[in-house]
């Protein structure tokens, strides 16, 4: 029996291509803001995908020609090696793969259907299924350190040390402090509140707005200049700064850790680890929530500078804001 048509397949991953790589395009070359939106690339990576390989899938099932025990044989396939992919993959990998396993799978399939045409169909149909197999095999061997702020995937091989692991061989390297003197670590310091404090999360009346502050926004003809840059643990904290205090959270090792770095230097002024760690495919380990600054007064002329940490596991901590 002769192989199928495969001129709908190919019409099925060209739109595949455009829907897939057209936001990036867009954003390149400053086509369309709509189309370069990070939302816009996100749902055309999803859907696209999924849509052109449903396509796929039915132009086999109903319009191959082929029989129905070849079709279905061909289905049962394809099903087979996307569910092996939840199993081989990294854990990191599996909220992606609609976004990079499904893309390359059904790509590969194309290309095997185009340039193999001449040769006997008993041959096609086991290069096929070995295409998409060694397709996934490939996305097996690597993990998804996370996403830029511009949404470009950090991918590494899954054997290779993580950026937490790194990050934590640096500290132990560099921060081990002698005869458990912790003095030169962290120094006195005090928390001095000013007019342009941001206690907490999105700021004081929590509307993500800086008052009384004005600078450059055309980046391009005035871009910003790096004052310091400091290596910390992974989480989704943001900060709250208070005086030359900058308050985080982060995840070393198994502990969640509320951090004080001082904000002209980006030096550790103190850290408290809590023993807890949370950690999930989407957005992987780390805190979720951004500490909050508070004063409690506790007698006439006495402050009691507090840092309120939420933790992950439904538990919040209350540290203090000082380092005496």
């Amino acid at each position: 029996m002769p192989s199928p048509p495969i001129w709908p397949a190919l019409v099925i991953g060209g739109l595949q291509a455009v829907v897939y790589f057209g936001p990036s395009v867009a954003a390149k070359y400053e086509l369309s803001e709509v189309a370069a939106s990070p939302f816009s690339t996100v749902v055309a990576g999803f859907l696209g995908p999924v849509v052109c390989g449903a396509a796929l899938l039915g132009w086999w099932l109903v319009f191959s020609r082929r029989s129905w025990r070849e079709r279905l044989l061909g289905g049962f396939a394809f099903a087979g090696v996307m569910l092996s992919a939840f199993l081989v993959v990294h854990p990191s990998m599996r909220m992606g793969i609609g976004f990079y396993v499904l893309p390359s799978v059904t790509s590969v399939l194309v290309v095997v259907l185009l340039l193999t045409q001449s040769l006997k169909w008993s041959i096609v149909r086991w290069l096929a299924v070995g295409g998409m197999a060694a397709t996934v095999g490939v996305w097996a061997l690597v993990r998804n350190d996370g996403l830029y702020g511009d949404f470009e995937v950090q991918l590494a091989w899954r054997w290779a040390p993580t950026a937490e692991q790194d990050f934590l061989a640096q500290r132990d390297r560099t921060s081990v402090v002698a005869n458990g003197d912790a003095g030169s670590l962290f120094p006195p310091h005090s928390v001095e509140s000013g007019s342009s404090d941001w206690p907490g999360f999105r700021g004081p009346v929590r509307d993500g707005v800086v008052r009384g502050v004005s600078f450059p926004t055309d980046w391009r003809q005035i871009p910003p200049r790096e004052l310091w840059r400091q290596r910390v643990g992974p989480g989704w904290s943001s900060f709250a700064v208070v005086g030359d205090c900058a308050f985080t959270q982060e995840q070393r090792g198994e502990d969640e850790v509320g951090v004080c770095y001082h904000a002209a230097t980006g030096r550790e002024l103190w850290a408290t680890p809590i023993k807890a760690r949370f950690e999930e495919t989407v957005g992987g380990p780390g805190p979720r929530a951004t500490p909050t600054y508070f004063v409690r007064e506790t007698v006439c002329t006495w402050r009691d500078r507090h840092t309120a940490v939420p933790g992950s596991r439904d538990r919040q901590n209350t540290l203090a804001a000082n380092v005496n």
